[in-house]
């Protein structure tokens, strides 16, 4: 009934987060993979939530094709945190961590206004962005005297510019979750610095040749621990 008139739609699926509950067909399907490949009863549960989602995104896609929608509608897929440890991997951490693999997520843009379809970016987004995003898209003007967080990204989808421009992005955790404790992080380009309150401490990463996070360079590179804190 929407379909006349501009709309949004907010859709949060539990699929792949626990407990996992997938369909009795899908499970099969991936039990029988899981024989062949050896691989554990997590694995094969995992395998049939991801298949959930993608049969449901294509659902959508499909229907918006069927109502003539799909060429003005703009859909966004990513998710609001990392996983666990296990599927994660290479990177290090989990939800609840400042480390990639607690903070790192697809971000995935479907639009036709979209200069070069398949093209990926490099550059960090946030959850932020996609607000000041929406809001440009459709003309909707953002409450005077309102911080806003993000950065539109039309700008970078369109062609206009190959870089959002931004000289930080920054996260605040100051709570236990997960394999998490309370910290805050700072990334400047691939530099990355995670400071940890419990203890007071600091790891320093260059994410472009160290993604997992394995190697700290807090002691060994002092100027840029200073710069980034």
């Amino acid at each position: 009934h929407n379909r006349a008139r501009p709309f949004f739609v907010y859709l949060a699926p539990h699929d792949v987060h626990a407990p996992l509950e997938p369909k009795p067909e899908l499970l099969t399907k991936y039990q029988a993979k899981a024989r062949k490949l050896r691989i554990s009863d997590a694995e094969v549960q995992q395998a049939a939530a991801v298949d959930a989602i993608d049969t449901n995104v294509g659902r959508i896609l499909t229907r918006l094709k069927e109502l003539n929608l799909d060429e003005n509608t703009m859909i966004i897929f990513t998710s609001d945190n990392g996983g666990t440890p296990q599927f994660v991997a290479p990177l290090n951490g989990s939800k609840g961590a400042l480390y990639e693999g607690g903070i790192r997520v697809p971000a995935v843009v479907w639009w036709k206004g979209i200069s070069k379809r398949g093209r990926s970016f490099d550059e960090p987004v946030l959850s932020m962005d996609f607000y000041p995003t929406i809001a440009e898209l459709t003309g909707v003007r953002l409450p005077a005297g309102q911080t806003i967080d993000g950065i539109s990204l039309l700008p970078v989808l369109k062609g206009e510019s190959d870089s959002l421009k931004r000289s930080a992005v920054f996260w605040h955790f100051p709570c236990y979750i997960g394999r998490g404790e309370p910290s805050s992080a700072i990334r400047m380009g691939d530099w990355k610095l995670i400071e940890k309150f419990q203890d007071q401490s600091f790891e320093l990463y260059h994410l472009s040749v160290d993604p997992g996070e394995q190697r700290n360079l807090a002691t060994t590179q002092p100027a840029q621990l200073s710069r980034l804190r």
